[in-house]
């Protein structure tokens, strides 16, 4: 089967004290049965020796670039990586995480063939070095047409591919236009849905493989999927609103279902909190300031009642 083996990939991978897993991820992408790749490294701010092994990495292999900022969080870091992407084809990496010595090989093969705009493919949840689960898609999900799959990533995290970027690998061209679509920095949840939403949009053609080809480790803060704090709440909303601004410019159709989303996700996550009293007497205090029960939802009086029970339960408690 012919493939056009000079199709240079990009790869993006930042990386904040990472020093445990940061070498395994690289050697899984040295290692590679595909050659022509551009792997980026952008240390964002460690203070392990996470940049140092990226250093000694670099030395070892000429497709390495390494970049370095002061501590700014993964958005700000994956966009130094963009702005020095020179591929034909981007993909993402999490420093904890490896791919599949074959991954980039069968995706370049794939891409070429299809002439798709990006290609999600399968994976492996890993946990102490097994593979505890595999994620791959249904034939409704292969088979979806793109106002689809946009709703698809939008209301659940695993069809499609989800919000997820690791497990997607995207067409340079396509989705770069004048310029890559930039991280939002503002925001701490959601940022990468937010990201792989506005490309979707720059894309026409998709096609979904059923190879595992990435290896997800599963570490202690990811197993916790974060607190459900008035913090937290307070940073989904942000993206929230982020998100349903771009799909009712850019998708008006889509601009009730993405009300709805945010409407549901922030009422089980409030639920949550206060079935497990995460909200502190601080918390009660912070929500009176940013008046969150004011927020302009459609379900207002259940939103309401959630916050005054919380309320009432830390009155008692």
């Amino acid at each position: 089967m012919l493939m056009k083996r000079d199709s240079l990939v990009s790869v993006i991978i930042p990386a904040y004290n990472a020093e445990l897993y940061i070498e395994t991820c690289v050697d899984s992408l040295c290692q590679q049965s595909y050659w022509n790749m551009q792997i980026i490294l952008i240390d964002d701010g460690s203070t392990d020796r996470t940049l140092s092994i990226c250093n000694r990495l670099q030395a070892a292999d000429p497709r390495i670039e390494v970049y370095h900022q002061d501590n700014a969080g993964p958005a700000a870091a994956r966009n130094i990586g963009l702005e020095h992407v020179t591929g034909d084809y981007l993909m993402f990496v999490d420093a904890d995480d490896a791919l599949d010595s074959d991954a980039v090989r069968v995706l370049v093969e794939r891409m070429e063939l299809s002439k798709a705009d990006m290609c999600g493919f399968g994976w492996y949840d890993m946990q102490n070095g097994e593979k505890i689960s595999c994620h791959s898609y249904t034939e409704d999900e292969m088979g979806a047409q793109k106002s689809q799959i946009i709703n698809n990533v939008l209301l659940d995290d695993f069809l499609n591919g989800g919000g997820f970027l690791w497990n997607k690998i995207w067409r340079a061209s396509t989705i770069q236009q004048d310029a890559f679509q930039q991280f939002d920095v503002s925001l701490w949840k959601y940022e990468d849905k937010l990201w792989v939403l506005q490309n979707i949009v720059r894309c026409n053609r998709f096609i979904f493989l059923n190879e595992m080809l990435y290896y997800y480790r599963l570490l202690p803060h990811s197993l916790s999927h974060g607190e459900s704090t008035l913090q937290s709440t307070r940073a989904f909303y942000h993206a929230a609103n982020q998100i349903s601004a771009f799909l009712n410019k850019q998708c008006p159709e889509m601009k009730r279902t993405a009300r709805r989303w945010s409407q549901s996700y922030l009422a089980s996550m409030l639920f949550r909190a206060i079935k497990e009293k995460a909200v502190t007497s601080n918390d009660v205090q912070e929500a009176k300031r940013y008046r969150i029960w004011q927020m302009p939802f459609g379900t207002k009086a259940k939103i309401h009642w959630l916050i005054a029970k919380g309320i009432l339960l830390l009155e008692k408690g």
